[in-house]
Formats: C-alpha cells, sequence, structure tokens
C-alpha cells in the first residue's frame, strides 16, 4: 500500500473550501470541494472514495489541481463537456425559440418540431427547458381592451362605430352574443394563505350548465340552455330560434 500523501489547509483555503462546499453553484464543484476536505483528515484516496464514489486516480488528479491553482483549480474548465444542442450564445437560436415560444406558448412539443426542422437536430423536451432559464410556465393572463395590439384593437373599433351608427339612424338591428359556463366546482387554483398552510377548496361533482345568450342594445336579452358544450351546432340552432323573434 503506497503512503497516504497528507495536504495541510491554511485559513484562506479552509475558509474558500467551506463557501465552495456549502454554497457552490454546480454539483461537481461541492463534491471536489469536499473531497479536497477530506483529504485534508489525512484520510487515503480509497477512502475518500468509499464515501463520494468514483475512482482514486480522479481524487489524486483533483488534489494535484488544488495544489497547483488553489482553489480555481476545482472550476470546471470552459470547453469540457458536450456542446449544448442549443446554445446563449447563439444570436440565431436565442430569436428562433424566442419567436416560437411566442406563437406557441402552451405545445413544447409544436416549438421543438418547428425548431429541429428548421435548424436540422434532434432534442428532447428536457434539453428546450433547460434553454428556458429565463421562462416559467404559468397561467396566461387576461389583458385588459387598453393593452391590445394597438393597430388590431383601432380597426376593430373603428368596424364598431360605423355599425353603432347605422343602429342608430334605424338602418340595421345591432346585437352581440357572448357565451358563460356555471358550475359548483371552484376555479380559484390561486390565492393566499398562510405560511406552511394550504388553503383547501373541495370539487363538486355535478354538471356544468352553458349559456348563450344574444342581447341588445336597449337590455333586451335571450339565452340559451345547454348542458353539453357549446359547439357549432348548438349556436346554429340558438341563432335559428332567435331569428324567430
Amino acid at each position: 500500500m503506497g503512503k497516504t500523501k497528507v495536504i495541510g489547509l491554511s485559513d484562506e483555503q479552509w475558509t474558500a473550501l467551506e463557501k465552495g462546499y456549502r454554497t457552490g453553484k454546480s454539483h461537481a464543484f461541492r463534491n471536489r470541494s469536499q473531497m479536497i476536505f477530506l483529504k485534508s483528515e489525512n484520510r487515503t484516496s480509497l477512502e475518500v472514495v468509499a464515501i463520494l464514489g468514483g475512482c482514486e486516480v480522479v481524487v489524486n488528479n483533483w488534489l494535484k489541481r488544488f495544489e497547483a491553482e488553489g482553489i480555481k483549480g476545482l472550476e470546471t474548465r470552459p470547453g469540457r463537456g458536450r456542446p449544448p444542442i442549443l446554445s446563449q450564445q447563439n444570436p440565431e437560436h436565442l430569436k428562433k425559440v424566442k419567436d416560437e415560444i411566442e406563437k406557441h406558448p402552451n405545445s413544447v412539443k409544436t416549438v421543438i418540431a418547428r425548431l429541429e426542422k428548421d435548424f436540422a437536430l434532434e432534442m428532447s423536451p428536457d434539453t428546450l427547458k433547460r434553454f428556458l432559464k429565463k421562462y416559467r410556465f404559468c397561467r396566461a393572463r387576461t389583458w385588459l381592451k387598453s393593452r391590445q395590439v394597438g393597430a388590431e384593437r383601432a380597426a376593430k373599433e373603428e368596424v364598431l362605430k360605423r355599425l353603432w351608427k347605422f343602429y342608430w339612424v334605424g338602418w340595421i338591428d345591432l346585437y352581440f352574443g357572448d357565451e358563460s359556463a356555471f358550475s359548483m366546482n371552484p376555479k380559484l387554483p390561486y390565492g393566499w394563505s398562510p405560511k406552511r398552510k394550504r388553503s383547501k377548496i373541495f370539487p363538486h361533482r355535478d354538471k356544468k350548465i352553458n349559456l348563450f345568450g344574444v342581447f341588445r342594445p336597449d337590455n333586451f336579452c335571450m339565452t340559451y340552455e345547454s348542458v353539453e358544450n357549446i359547439n357549432y351546432d348548438f349556436l346554429i340552432r340558438s341563432l335559428d330560434d332567435f331569428c324567430g323573434y
């Protein structure tokens, strides 16, 4: 059996290793810092391997790097490992991913299919999720009309103004349609609650009621009820019935 190599640590080295072991950015760096700690306790490389796993040759190599370069020697050097499929340093990748996420925010598979086609590569959903460090999956927010796209909103308002004019001079009848659903099943997945205590809501297994309404500016309204989904056939039947009035 070879002689155990003894390594002494200065106060500065001890502080740097402790910080790296506790708060290092990567698991590999924290593991290497612990490796040097264990060696400083006069342990053999085989004993360190028994605790952390790996190979004694690897332990000895990192020990040499630490002696030669200090704590910086335990960091992974640039260019190591397999190159990423999508690179944060590639402007083309950044722009394409941003554009596709804006077009298809609810479908990772669709975004992946478009990226694979345009860049001639293969990737998994995890690859894309790792790339999207500045994104988070969350509920889409309903925006106010004042925050809609300016040109689109202005065009719709202009059409509506013309229809109102035709209605007030008696040239047309003006009606608006809308639909809604009512259910005993609560729809509040987010809310405030005390720390370490989660608010509870309990579902009620009942059928929801769907309503389709036709409204007139003078507050006249007719509604049509269905326990089934409001689909194309239901709307046609409702409008056919409404036209009888």
